[in-house]
């Protein structure tokens, strides 16, 4: 049994947010403010103290939803579990909230629903909470149902310290009570009697006992008083698992008490994974639950790439034993976990928040294995942003932000991710964009990539094939493949050069194939041999300048090529002291505008 679906309505910034969720682990990504928080906080809320363990959630009226203009929703707040792949057993123990399947049992779900509202005459919440999806029929959802699906929430700025000290709400002694069997407790049992006996017996102890008696006495008299005894704890299980703590053995394991040290001499990622290590031991323990669920924010804090993606891994592992659902921020834990694993939260272009799980993308295995290899560190940022450039390589991520710049638009501002896919193979990341799927916009970069005419001669004689009719070069079969893939999709956009990026930069104006020999020239020590700035000169048009750089920097094997002149260039148009005057080419000017959601005026 797991949680297999949530949707939330009219709560904070969640209009209307349906997530499905599959068991083991799921790994929820997206911006700042996007509702991730929330989303978890509607779980654990819908499902109440007796499955969290925690104290009873009162709403604020500003938990409600608000429309545009600032006026709050008039509805209620509504939250909705369902509850898939139950056992025989399982249906048998949830009756109360089962939706039964008479064609196909092991298809039955169950559910759970919740509904908070607002008086504003009263200033005061109504709240119910009912199971099954009957019409006209509210099952009970009891206590003791609830407490069949234990939850245990993990918030981000958690204090692992705090959390496993010793007392009441210690994790360390929830580990203990629900690990413990009859033999275990009767043995703790004897050494907290043990050590009571001992200690009556110690001076230090009869002395203490007899001053506090005495000033009990002056203070209270005789008839009223109580006398004190002093111990470590009283002679019950509960009591003393929870004067417990963890200690730390120093490096190498050495088994000593006299060199264990407290969790305050440990730094913070550490301390948060003893505390992550114990939760899930406890629910591991949780064997007569139904389900165990472990719900994490940004499990990645206070913890190195390392430790993260070795958390990540570890997580995954647990999938036959406790449904997980972590919200990251990290590109790293992104990067780590199988695509399947992982669901995106985002906005459409009507600002509408939707979760998108990468497997229900439409993508096949071929497409799956492609994805998880090119989803790097650096291209998982692809997933937290609001826009998202693909393109070729290097080159382009080089220069993309400065040519944004020269428009007017900081694509970090406006949280456009330019994300270069290591070549030209745009469907595995592509597939993930588009109707019913992330529908945040996608603009694609490619070269058109024509034969080349004349290759066995020298490379001033080289040239682009050219279509016959329309005397531009020929888009190759890859590019023209790119463009039809994505020509049904109203939320991506595909643009191609008209050769490549760096002939078309230099023909996006009269002056940009000077700067661009500018920028080349100063990778070398001395000049270039291939070509001069004087050649560029004595041509008059922009497409000639164009075609006689490209021959150069793409065509005659140069000392510096391509990626350094990208980064020459970018650096150069980034200088406000020496900013040249270039020109955008309109293919990548549509692109940046429509991942930035910035049209032309």
């Amino acid at each position: 049994m797991h949680l297999g679906m949530v949707r939330v309505r009219n709560f904070r910034n969640l209009q209307d947010v349906s997530i499905v969720l599959k068991a083991g682990l799921n790994v929820l990504v997206g911006e700042n403010n996007i509702g991730k928080t929330n989303l978890l906080d509607a779980i654990r809320w819908a499902l109440g103290a007796q499955s969290t363990r925690e104290a009873a959630v009162f709403l604020d009226k500003e938990d409600r939803h608000r429309n545009r203009d600032g006026t709050y929703v008039d509805a209620p707040i509504h939250v909705g579990l369902q509850f898939e792949s139950l056992s025989s057993d399982e249906r048998a123990e949830f009756l109360d909230i089962l939706n039964y399947n008479a064609d196909e049992p092991d298809k039955s779900t169950a559910s759970i629903h919740c509904e908070w509202r607002y008086s504003e005459a009263r200033e005061k919440w109504t709240f119910k909470r009912w199971g099954g999806d009957r019409k006209n029929s509210e099952g009970v959802v009891s206590d003791e149902l609830l407490q069949a699906m234990p939850l245990i929430f993990l918030e981000a700025l958690r204090d692992a310290e705090r959390e496993l000290a010793p007392g009441k709400r210690s994790r360390l002694a929830r580990y203990l009570q629900t690990a413990a069997d009859d033999k275990d407790r009767q043995a703790i049992l004897q050494i907290g009697t043990d050590s009571n006996k001992a200690l009556k017996k110690v001076d230090l102890v009869k002395r203490a006992e007899k001053a506090v008696a005495g000033v009990l006495e002056l203070a209270s008299g005789t008839d009223l008083m109580r006398h004190a005894a002093i111990r470590p704890a009283p002679t019950d299980f509960d009591r003393l698992v929870q004067t417990l703590r963890v200690l730390l053995k120093p490096l190498g394991g050495q088994d000593d008490d006299n060199l264990l040290e407290a969790l305050d001499s440990n730094g913070l990622g550490c301390n948060n994974l003893i505390y992550i290590a114990t939760v899930l031991a406890a629910l591991q323990e949780e064997r007569k639950s139904s389900l165990r669920m472990l719900v994490v924010e940004e499990p990645e804090a206070h913890l190195h790439p390392q430790l993260q993606t070795l958390l990540a891994t570890h997580l995954a592992t647990q999938a036959d034993q406790v449904q997980t659902i972590l919200t990251t921020h990290s590109p790293t834990v992104a990067a780590h976990v199988e695509p399947k694993h992982l669901a995106v939260m985002h906005r459409d272009d009507k600002g509408t928040r939707r979760v998108v799980r990468v497997d229900r993308c439409g993508l096949d295995e071929r497409q799956e294995r492609q994805l998880r290899r090119v989803l790097d560190v650096t291209r998982a940022s692809l997933l937290f942003a609001q826009g998202v450039i693909l393109v070729e390589g290097i080159s382009e991520c080089l220069l993309l932000p400065a040519l944004a710049q020269g428009l007017g638009i900081n694509l970090g501002q406006r949280a456009v991710a330019v994300v270069p896919v290591g070549g030209v193979d745009f469907a595995s990341i592509g597939r993930l964009f588009g109707d019913v799927k992330i529908m945040a916009p996608l603009a694609i970069l490619t070269d058109a990539d024509p034969p080349i005419d004349n290759q066995d001669k020298h490379w001033r004689e080289h040239a682009p094939s050219k279509d016959a009719q329309t005397n531009k070069p020929q888009l190759c079969d890859r590019a023209l493949a790119v463009r039809e893939s994505f020509a049904a999709s109203p939320t991506v956009c595909v643009g191609i050069s008209e050769l490549t990026l760096e002939y078309d930069l230099a023909a996006a104006g009269i002056g940009n194939a000077l700067a661009m020999f500018d920028a080349w020239a100063d990778c070398y020590s001395s000049k270039p041999k291939l070509l001069t700035r004087a050649e560029i000169e004595q041509l008059g048009s922009a497409e000639d300048r164009a075609l006689l750089l490209w021959r150069a920097v793409c065509r005659g094997s140069p000392q510096h090529g391509k990626a350094e002149l990208a980064q020459a260039l970018a650096s150069a148009l980034q200088d406000t002291a020496a900013k040249p005057s270039f020109a955008v080419p309109t293919y990548i000017e549509d692109a940046i505008r429509h991942a930035a959601r910035m049209p032309k005026a």
